[in-house]
C-alpha cells in the first residue's frame, strides 16, 4: 500500500470518525433536547398540580372560615331567639290575670255598668216629669201647640218654594 493510498483510508476513517462523532453529539444533542422536554413538561404538570392544590387549600380554609362564621352566627341568633323567648315568655306572665284580678275588672265593670243605667234612669225620669208638666199646665200645652203648628207652616212654605223651583 502506498502512503497516499493509507492516507486516504486514514482520511476516510478519520472523516467516518468525524462523522459518527458528529452523530453521537447530534444524538446526545436530541437526547438532551428530549430530556429538557421531559423535564419542561413534568415541570409544568408539577405547577398545575401545585397550584390545583394550593387552590383546592384556599377554597377549603375559605369554606372552613364561612362554616365557622356560619355556625357563629347561628350560636348568636339563638341566644338572640332564647332570650327573647325568655322576655316574651316573661310578659306573658306578667299580662296573666290572676283569678282574683279577673273577679275585680268584671266588678268595676259591673259597677260602671250600672252607674250608666242608673244615669240613664234619671234622664229618662227627668224627660217624663218635664212631659208630664207640659201637659197639665195649659198654658204652656197651648204655647207648644202654636209652636208646632208655626214650625209646620214654615216647613210648608219652604217644600211649596222648592216645588216651584223645580218647575220653573
Amino acid at each position: 500500500m502506498s502512503t497516499s493510498q493509507k492516507f486516504k483510508a486514514d482520511a476516510h476513517i478519520h472523516a467516518r470518525r468525524e462523522m459518527e462523532f458528529k452523530l453521537q453529539k447530534d444524538l446526545s444533542d436530541i437526547n438532551r433536547h428530549k430530556n429538557l422536554a421531559l423535564t419542561a413538561e413534568w415541570e409544568h404538570k408539577t405547577d398545575k398540580i401545585i397550584t390545583k392544590q394550593v387552590v383546592k387549600g384556599r377554597l377549603e380554609s375559605m369554606r372552613t372560615a364561612y362554616r365557622a362564621n356560619l355556625e357563629q352566627r347561628r350560636g348568636k341568633l339563638a341566644a338572640l331567639l332564647a332570650n327573647e323567648d325568655r322576655l316574651y315568655e316573661l310578659e306573658f306572665n306578667e299580662k296573666q290575670e290572676t283569678p282574683e284580678q279577673v273577679r275585680q275588672a268584671m266588678f268595676e265593670r259591673l259597677q260602671t255598668l250600672k252607674g250608666e243605667r242608673e244615669e240613664e234612669r234619671q234622664a229618662l225620669v227627668q224627660r217624663k216629669l218635664d212631659q208630664r208638666f207640659k201637659m197639665s199646665n195649659d198654658a204652656l200645652r197651648k204655647e207648644d201647640s202654636k209652636f208646632y203648628v208655626m214650625g209646620t207652616q214654615v216647613e210648608r212654605e219652604k217644600q211649596l218654594i222648592d216645588k216651584r223651583r223645580q218647575i220653573e
